[in-house]
């Protein structure tokens, strides 16, 4: 067992059916963590573990951790935060009972992207997914692990990979020359079928008693994303 439980602060848990619902977290024994997922039922206000996954870890650092788990179509994703200037994708078929092995995020021609261990979250869309996450630039290493810019882009789900033609800086690194204001530290919301937000602080990490600005993104989907309700609720299906 492991000896501790945590970082499901991570990650939002999604719905299964409206009475269960599929939440990742991170395991740790000793300085190792790894990451794997929970179903759990409602059952007289409470919630009851149901199943636990199977889980992953690398031999880098401290692991494999702040996993963030989102859908498409009948399938489930779930990415991970690493040490070794990568993060991972995982995918599961069966809803979350078993998990792929750890593949670490590349571009379509297969060049793995170098991150400098921070979160990525998906974003999801009933018409495909997206990753938001912060990426080693030629131009950002004035910044704390290379925090900023933040980007966008499209997943290609058959591939576990990004599309590079579709990145989009959507908060960037606002100093080139001195010390940056890191953006890594972000959360992603489904607000309706016009709009998704991306939510950041810039938080300087560096001693400076000063903060940047918060900032609000909004993602305006050129197609509704039909996985949300016309008055902004998600969608919950019987499976």
């Amino acid at each position: 067992m492991p000896s501790r439980l945590g970082h499901t602060w991570g990650s939002a848990f999604v719905y299964l059916n409206p009475k269960t619902i599929l939440q990742a977290f991170t395991t740790s024994d000793g300085s190792r963590n790894s990451v794997q997922s929970l179903i759990a039922e409602y059952k007289n206000g409470n919630l009851v573990p149901k199943h636990i996954s199977n889980s992953f870890t690398i031999n880098t650092g401290r692991g494999l951790y702040e996993p963030h788990i989102a859908s498409y179509k009948d399938n489930y994703y779930m990415t991970a935060r690493a040490e070794d200037r990568r993060g991972y994708i995982m995918k599961s078929e069966d809803m979350g009972r078993t998990w792929s092995k750890p593949k670490p995020w590349t571009w379509e021609n297969g060049d793995t992207i170098p991150m400098n261990q921070t979160m990525t979250k998906l974003l999801s869309h009933s018409d495909g997914l997206t990753l938001v996450y912060t990426r080693i630039r030629k131009d950002n290493d004035n910044v704390f692990r290379n925090r900023a810019p933040l980007h966008i882009a499209d997943v290609d789900h058959k591939t576990l990979s990004l599309k590079r033609s579709t990145e989009r800086i959507i908060v960037p690194n606002r100093s080139e020359k001195e010390s940056g204001l890191p953006v890594g530290n972000f959360w992603v919301w489904p607000i309706n079928q016009k709009e998704s937000y991306v939510i950041v602080a810039e938080w300087p990490r560096d001693g400076r008693q000063e903060n940047g600005d918060i900032w609000l993104v909004k993602i305006h989907w050129r197609h509704p994303n039909r996985k949300m309700t016309p008055n902004g609720r998600e969608k919950v299906t019987l499976k």
